[in-house]
């Protein structure tokens, strides 16, 4: 079982905590089902923790964005060339839309992770590696098109991160 996930052994009970002390409550499977569940919240595990990262993401974009835009002195910025005010709003836009993509992203594979687990509900139960391997392997074109803002968006990123540390260089070197 993961970690935070007991079996209550009078009533047949799988009690399972969450991050905030929520906790889900689910029949314990039949014996023949306790390797689809196993995978399963290995799955849902792994997909939790791909999303808690990616918010982690559209936090560094917005942070950087607000970060740069109230703690530089707006006469500061004023005063560089018209090319470095210009790559400023490019980076802040850049960043802005970073955090979309990302979080959208992560409401795409909060999805993906409700769709398997109600799969994995299923009678007769999948097996979940065939699940997994259909949304999730590289080779699969269909996840390529849905991983796509998490492509972008980390780019992105990247590139107005770039831009902003351009900027700044340019303010510290006068």
């Amino acid at each position: 079982m993961a970690a935070g996930t007991e079996v209550t052994p009078l009533c047949g009970v799988i009690r399972t905590s969450r991050l905030g002390g929520k906790e889900d409550m689910a029949p314990e499977p039949a014996s023949n089902q306790r390797d689809t569940v196993k995978d399963t919240e290995l799955i849902v595990s792994v997909l939790n923790g791909d999303i808690d990262r990616i918010h982690r993401m559209v936090l560094a974009a917005l942070g950087l964005a607000a970060v740069f835009v109230t703690q530089i002195p707006l006469s500061q910025l004023r005063a560089l060339p018209e090319l470095f005010r210009v790559l400023t709003v490019i980076a802040i836009g850049l960043l802005a839309l970073a955090a979309v993509l990302l979080f959208y992203y992560t409401q795409k594979l909060n999805g993906k992770r409700l769709e398997l687990a109600n799969a994995a509900l299923g009678d007769p139960p999948p097996n979940m590696q065939v699940e997994w391997g259909a949304n999730f392997e590289p080779a699969n074109k269909a996840r390529r098109k849905w991983v796509r803002p998490l492509t972008y968006g980390s780019r992105l990123l990247g590139a107005g991160g770039l831009l902003l540390g351009v900027v700044v260089a340019r303010l510290l070197l006068g």
